[in-house]
């Protein structure tokens, strides 16, 4: 199953069918039960036709926390090494970068 953000609809893929929602995207993506909410508005709605992705959006709401993480610059990746020698976790970033 697929969520895509337009500026019209949220549009659901399931099995190369797309269903439709107007709900307001914060609110859609942010259901503890979005799973099961996503289903049940699948079972109940009939699949639409050809689905343009010309206006998708990119899937970020108004008040979604993003994490990011990672080692970027292989100068990094070895200062983060030489910091994490001591704890024995010197290869860890070597396999993360």
């Amino acid at each position: 199953m697929k969520l895509y953000k337009t500026k019209t609809a949220i549009i659901i893929e399931k099995g190369n069918k797309f269903y439709l929602s107007n709900e307001n995207w914060d609110s859609f993506i942010n259901d503890d039960n979005l799973l099961k909410k996503t289903e049940q508005l699948i079972s109940s709605s009939e699949a639409v036709g050809k689905i343009s992705m010309d206006a998708l959006l990119p899937p970020i709401g108004s008040n979604q926390e993003l994490w990011a993480c990672g080692v970027t610059y292989l100068r990094s990746k070895v200062g983060r090494q030489e910091e994490s020698k001591a704890a024995g976790g010197a290869d860890f970033y070597a396999k993360v970068y």
